[in-house]
């Protein structure tokens, strides 16, 4: 695995422009555009400079370009991406880092040439070879897209029947301690169980796909927790955790302590 941090100038100066910091307002955008450092074989091949133009079915971290599902591929230990976009305010608040996690080598040369004044400083990558072991206590950070089914039997919060062609519609949790019970909920399948949690409700992340505005409730989850399963674990870590993977939530940060 491999985890790349792209440090982003987000400078809101009116007499210095960033593009960067338009670029980031837009999750479907970032992603997009992270998506392109893993192009196929052939399409480096035919096209090394990137002149033409962009399709995602040549890049190995989107499917079909037909796909209206926000998470274009299944994530595992041989394919797709996880990212998050994280504000650097205590240190430089006109900076913003996007920590992207893939199962290949990116080539963000190739993806960033052509926009290089997104950038502050050149990308960073690492190699990273995750190793969990039962009982391990570990820091964490989850920025996470809480929602739910609702079903037929479900009830509204104020007490009402669902409306039958609400049946099998995901909605997003807004109350916190629905959205902690969320997290503990996917703990105990995901390998870990919660030792302490601190969560930041951030309200509402909207993205523009061409013309239509998709709207995600957005958390920021910290804490520590003890892994219980270390292969579920490493699952976990490798596929994220919860739904809107594709516009920047579900990617597992974690650290020793």
């Amino acid at each position: 695995m491999f985890l790349s941090y792209l440090l982003i100038d987000t400078e809101a100066k009116a007499d210095r422009p960033r593009p960067g910091r338009n670029w980031i307002r837009n999750p479907y955008r970032v992603h997009q555009r992270l998506c392109m450092a893993f192009p196929s074989v052939v399409r480096k091949q035919r096209d090394p400079q990137f002149l033409d133009p962009f399709v995602p079915a040549e890049f190995q971290s989107m499917t079909e370009p037909e796909s209206n599902a926000p998470v274009h591929r299944v994530r595992d230990a041989e394919a797709g991406l996880l990212f998050r976009v994280d504000a650097l305010l205590a240190t430089s608040p006109s900076r913003h880092v996007i920590t992207v996690q893939s199962a290949t080598l990116p080539d963000w040369e190739y993806a960033l040439h052509n926009a290089p004044e997104f950038l502050a400083a050149k990308p960073k990558v690492v190699e990273f070879i995750p190793t969990f072991r039962i009982g391990e206590q570990l820091r964490f950070k989850l920025r996470a897209n809480p929602t739910k089914r609702l079903r037929v039997t479900s009830k509204l919060s104020t007490g009402a029947d669902i409306d039958p062609k609400w049946a099998e519609k995901r909605v997003g949790l807004f109350r916190e301690e629905e959205q902690q019970r969320w997290l503990e909920g996917k703990s105990e399948r995901c390998g870990f169980r919660l030792l302490g949690i601190r969560l930041i409700s951030e309200g509402n992340t909207r993205a523009w796909k061409d013309k239509q505005e998709l709207t995600f409730v957005s958390v920021l989850f910290e804490g520590q927790l003890e892994v219980t399963d270390a292969k579920a674990f490493l699952d976990t870590w490798v596929s994220g955790v919860g739904s809107g993977k594709g516009m920047g939530f579900g990617m597992l940060s974690v650290a020793a302590g």
